[in-house]
């Protein structure tokens, strides 16, 4: 846990100096056993993060199309790609890392599609789009 902690900060550090998207989905199904009081925090944690001032100018975010998605994709500039699918209903079964150029390449590009697609979809812009972000997330911990 404190690996995952350590983690968490470097990305933080990373995001606040280099910028960041996201695609948030914060109505995902967790598994019937999950802790409620944990997704209300998972959330908490990440709006905190998107109101920060320090997130205003470069870290942009937008809420995902398809409720039910279930993959965490996470890419690191044009080095590297995580994806862990969620499997069954006992949570993320399977995770796969990729560093290949041409594999992460290809994740990037889908990504941007996605983000300006979803932009447009929500009739926002980009930065706009954490704003937006924001009001789900606020829906979504308002309804837990």
């Amino acid at each position: 846990m404190r690996a995952q902690w350590e983690e968490r900060k470097i990305f933080e550090h990373v995001a606040r100096t280099y910028g960041c998207r996201f695609i948030i989905n914060p109505r995902v199904d967790y598994p019937k056993d999950a802790d409620h009081k944990a997704k209300c925090v998972r959330l908490g944690i990440l709006r905190d993060f998107l109101v920060d001032p320090r997130s205003d100018v470069s870290i942009f975010a937008i809420p995902a199309r398809d409720p039910q998605f279930e993959a965490n994709v996470t890419i690191f500039g044009n080095w590297w790609v995580s994806e862990s699918l969620r499997l069954s209903n006992e949570g993320l079964e399977e995770a796969t890392f990729m560093w290949h150029p041409q594999v992460v390449k290809r994740f990037s590009e889908n990504f941007d599609y996605e983000f300006e697609a979803l932009c447009k979809m929500w009739g926002v812009d980009k930065k706009q789009s954490r704003l937006r972000a924001i009001q789900e997330l606020d829906d979504a911990l308002h309804e837990l």
